[in-house]
């Protein structure tokens, strides 16, 4: 049962009574505080509790009536441009099963062609790819798979996460260095010149100005993969996963996360290179894959997408998993007379086994997303008021989150929302997963709610 907590009015008006009674008032007087202190100390009814004259003042209502479940969910395509990392190979999880990604984004260009038509010799071809973390199995060995796409990247269009990349040209499947950390590490490789001859076949394209020449309409942008060994030459389709995930940023604007420089020189210079690089302002967009059936048997999420109501519920990172969260009493005051939320709030325990899942390695903060009247996601209201009121936080004490979100429940009061429900979300770069409890679990969601009626 979802619990609520009235106001102290009962405390309040002791203090009156005790004031009356120092203060020496008439007989009369101090029957009508007797009978008000009375009325006070009513039991609350399903419909609230009238503490003063509704058509003199406000009136302030708790209720303990309101139901809030939890579903897990799975969307297998979600929106996935430009997100502020990418991500390479795999991950395993004995809940979750494996997830994998892999990106297509375009090259740019720093500068115009700078030797005009002056003839020039490839010396040789270095791929710089910075990642800024690395989660999994290390050490193992990882090969990388570049290929040409085939379709102009548009900045408004949307791609989502299972789409073909619409590779072409296979330029190549390189190996990659051995990475033994997961801090923000630089891997270098030399490729063919053949590619450098390739992406400076015409100099009269490398530019970048929106004409006709432009550099992105002569090379569209790369698919990029990474696999366990051996990769296979066509795989397009998240097979053959790496172990190991690798994760890039685009949000350092001084920190390109890929990097191609072709070395050349000329009858009169020496020593020179271009660079083709992946920048923030690439359009660009992350595929992710997630396989449930790989779990454990034994932790293997049971029911997804089905409507059951089970006693935990689950958040995967990378838009595996996700839990839904509704509450189907708001309905009856969406219908009913005005009413001011002061205060909602969501309070969601957290679900440890204390070996894969461990109050140390619980992501700290979860976003919670409404959908408006246009079918458009947003994070609630509450958030942009005040992140620090929103809270989304764990209390690694309690190992609860906890969410204010008055404005959203007041925004859906007023018909400004259409339905009372929310998706938990992680933050893209997050790379851990989370399992809650939910439902008829022994300490369940639980919903505060204190409102005024007028």
């Amino acid at each position: 049962m979802t619990l609520y907590y009235l106001r102290k009015y009962k405390n309040q008006s002791i203090k009156r009574l005790l004031l009356i009674l120092s203060t020496r008032l008439s007989f009369p007087i101090f029957l009508a505080a007797l009978f008000f202190l009375q009325s006070c100390t009513e039991k609350p009814v399903i419909t609230g509790l009238n503490l003063l004259p509704g058509g003199d003042f406000v009136n302030i209502r708790s209720t303990d009536t309101i139901s809030i479940f939890s579903f897990t969910e799975y969307a297998d395509s979600v929106p996935s441009k430009n997100k502020t990392a990418a991500f390479l190979g795999g991950i395993y999880d004995p809940y979750f099963g494996t997830m994998t990604s892999d990106f297509v984004a375009q090259l740019r260009l720093l500068q115009k062609w700078p030797e005009g038509g002056q003839p020039f010799v490839i010396d040789s071809v270095k791929m710089i790819i910075r990642i800024s973390g690395a989660k999994g199995l290390l050490g193992v060995n990882q090969d990388i798979s570049l290929y040409e796409i085939t379709e102009m990247l548009d900045a408004d269009s949307v791609y989502y996460s299972k789409r073909d990349p619409h590779a072409g040209l296979h330029l190549g499947t390189f190996a990659l260095p051995k990475i033994e950390k997961d801090t923000i590490q630089n891997l270098e490789i030399m490729i063919p010149i053949s590619i450098g001859e390739y992406l400076m076949r015409d100099t009269l394209k490398l530019r970048q100005d929106n004409s006709g020449n432009d550099f992105r309409n002569y090379f569209k942008g790369l698919y990029v993969s990474v696999s366990e060994g051996q990769t296979l030459p066509d795989k397009k389709d998240g097979a053959n996963p790496s172990k190991l995930l690798l994760s890039l940023s685009f949000s350092d604007q001084s920190n390109y996360p890929v990097i191609i420089d072709v070395f050349y020189h000329t009858a009169l210079k020496t020593g020179q290179y271009y660079s083709f690089v992946m920048s923030d302002k690439s359009v660009r967009y992350n595929r992710y894959f997630h396989d449930f059936s790989t779990a454990e048997p034994d932790k293997r999420i049971a029911h997804i997408n089905d409507g059951v109501k089970d006693t935990l519920s689950y958040l995967q990172s990378f838009y595996g998993a996700s839990t839904r969260i509704t509450f189907p009493g708001l309905q009856t005051f969406r219908d009913s007379s005005r009413l001011s939320v002061n205060r909602a709030r969501i309070t969601i325990p957290v679900y440890v086994d204390g070996v894969v899942y461990k109050a140390t390695s619980i992501p700290t903060s979860i976003f919670l997303i409404y959908k408006n009247s246009e079918g458009y996601s947003y994070i609630v209201p509450d958030y942009y008021m005040s992140s620090a009121f929103y809270n989304g936080n764990l209390n690694s004490t309690t190992l609860n989150f906890t969410f204010n979100i008055a404005a959203f429940v007041q925004t859906y009061i007023d018909g400004k929302i259409p339905e009372a429900q929310l998706s938990l979300s992680l933050s893209d770069s997050e790379y851990r997963n989370l399992i809650l409890k939910a439902n008829n679990s022994h300490t369940p969601v639980k919903f505060e709610l204190t409102y005024t009626r007028y």
